[in-house]
């Protein structure tokens, strides 16, 4: 039986969700809409930085890791909503 490397494992499931975030990403874009992932890159960098100083107060040195994922989860969040809302209006103009 194969050994499971856990570093290895994190490492593909982090990957993944990155993926996810700049699919949804240059969906967006591919719509023709520029504002919004604009706008959540630079909640992410808002984030990040928000992160690195606030977390390491509470948990220590890592805090400052955490803050990369808070960072995705961030833009994640405003991509998945625009998108949605997005991808709900063009099915609306579809049935008229």
């Amino acid at each position: 039986m194969k050994k499971r490397n856990r570093k290895t494992e994190n490492t593909v499931q982090s990957s993944n969700a990155l993926h996810g975030v700049f699919s949804i990403f240059s969906s967006l874009q591919g719509l023709g809409e520029m504002t919004v992932p604009t706008l959540s890159g630079f909640a992410e960098m808002l984030m990040r930085m928000g992160a690195a100083l606030v977390l390491p107060t509470f948990i220590g040195q890592s805090g400052v890791f955490f803050a990369e994922g808070a960072a995705w989860v961030c833009a994640a969040a405003l991509n998945l909503v625009w998108y949605y809302m997005r991808i709900g209006k063009i099915k609306r103009e579809m049935m008229q």
